[in-house]
């Protein structure tokens, strides 16, 4: 059934505890553990699951909760392999058929021999996910292959040095008898990595990986997905940059996805190699970009009918900023509530506040008390309201303007996609910061306005 991540997410946490109960603040540890979020998204997500599950909150089926105790997954379970998805049974897809051709057009170059290094970047919320999950069901309903998936979490000092990667041919020993031997023979390193961890030579098993996965894919074609590459810690971006330069003779494809806006210790290294791949000969990247209108109108009509809220679409496409999990949302809200202005949306929107970094809230913030009555603001006022550098404040502005997140560039000033960001930012932030910033405008209009008071003098004396 298809979950966005965060839901999967915390959906495995809850069958992990195998019918115990889960607490609030542990599923915020679990799927959010680099990030504090306001700790009603895990009522979003468990929403997310009873939909996908049809369960009812009343009388439950699979996920119970209980004030003060948390959630509990109550359904027996059982460990087993799920069927290969048939192509009709499918979830929606609509809008990235462009990367999902050519996602597969690079798996029929790794079925006849060429190992291939594809990056997915793109904003959070993007789709990334989305069309790395259609990739596989789509490639298992077609091709006979090996899918194994690691996902690079934020480092800690309990964090190792290639966790994903090592995760992800740990699970391929799990499914593979023979292979922990063969492995201790083409790539020791990685063998006694797998088997005993921690790992002290990690330069070798960055030399090792290209044979290691060679041996992987000796049966069929292996495709490794990596996912939140922007999180990896430097031998793993180190190792996908070496995947790209050797030219191995493997049938095995690496898909990472990134986001290169995060504010992270390896967003450097990143740019690095995202600039790399671009121009490597066994390399890709796809970038997807917000939505357009044309875009939106095609997934607003899958979900809801031809032609049933075409009126609705310039709303969608403003609200969403053509960001496809603000319009899932919006357009989930739509079809269970006939309107958008909804708890559960405001609760999507929020989350995405959330992810904001420092300088992108705070420069929100003083937008959002600079605006006008039509969501409009000029970076120097912001720069006024916020306290900072105008340069810098356009420099912010600019970036997220780009990316369609919260704002959009008008021809003479910055503006709000929809209202309801204006008025979450304001219900957020801080009462000081508000107050700060209302009186560093109305400084800044005084001093504009005994300005235009001694030219005005000065051109009476004259």
């Amino acid at each position: 059934m298809p979950l966005t991540r965060k839901a999967s997410h915390l959906l495995a946490s809850l069958l992990a505890a195998r019918g115990r109960w889960v607490s609030k603040q542990d599923l915020l540890a679990a799927v959010w553990p680099d990030t504090h979020v306001h700790p009603d998204n895990v009522k979003v997500l468990i929403r997310e699951i009873r939909l996908a599950l049809n369960d009812d909150a009343g009388s439950p089926r699979y996920v119970r909760s209980e004030i003060g105790r948390g959630y509990s997954f109550v359904a027996e379970t059982t460990d087993r392999p799920g069927p290969h998805a048939r192509v009709s049974d499918l979830p929606l897809f609509v809008n990235r058929t462009s990367q999902l051709a050519a996602l597969m057009e690079t798996l029929d170059s790794v079925r006849a021999g060429c190992s291939r290094v594809v990056l997915v970047a793109g904003d959070r919320g993007i789709g990334k996910s989305a069309l790395c999950d259609m990739f596989l069901r789509v490639a298992r309903a077609t091709v006979d292959l090996r899918a194994v998936l690691g996902e690079c979490m934020p480092p800690s000092p309990e964090s190792e040095p290639l966790q994903s990667v090592a995760d992800a041919l740990h699970a391929c020993c799990r499914d593979t008898p023979w292979l922990p031997l063969r492995l201790a023979e083409r790539a020791p390193a990685w063998a006694a990595r797998i088997q005993h961890p921690p790992a002290a030579d990690v330069p070798r098993l960055v030399v090792e990986l290209p044979a290691a996965l060679t041996l992987l894919a000796r049966e069929m074609p292996l495709v490794v997905v990596v996912e939140d590459l922007q999180r990896a810690d430097g031998a793993t971006l180190e190792a996908v940059a070496h995947l790209a330069q050797v030219a191995a003779p493997a049938r095995c494809l690496v898909v990472a996805t990134a986001c290169p806006y995060d504010a992270t210790p390896a967003a450097s290294q990143l740019a690095a190699l995202t600039a790399a791949l671009r121009g490597g000969r066994a390399s890709l990247v796809l970038d997807l970009e917000p939505l357009g209108f044309g875009q939106v109108g095609r997934y607003v009509d899958a979900r809801l009918g031809p032609g049933a809220f075409s009126d609705l679409v310039p709303a969608l496409h403003e609200l969403s900023g053509g960001n496809p999990a603000v319009l899932v949302a919006a357009v989930d809200c739509l079809a269970a509530h006939g309107r958008l202005d909804t708890p559960a949306l405001r609760d999507v929107i929020a989350a995405g506040l959330d992810r904001l970094t420092a300088e992108e809230r705070v420069t929100l913030e003083a937008a959002a008390a600079a605006a006008t009555a039509e969501l409009e603001f000029a970076a120097a006022t912001v720069a006024i309201a916020a306290g900072l550098d105008e340069t810098d404040a356009c420099r912010c502005l600019d970036r997220l303007a780009r990316r369609r997140r919260v704002i959009c560039a008008g021809p003479d000033a910055y503006r709000f996609l929809h209202p309801m960001y204006r008025e979450l930012l304001l219900q957020r932030a801080p009462i000081a910061l508000q107050l700060r910033s209302m009186r560093r405008l109305a400084h800044a209009a005084a001093d504009d306005a005994r300005e235009i008071g001694a030219a005005s003098s000065g051109r009476h004396d004259a």
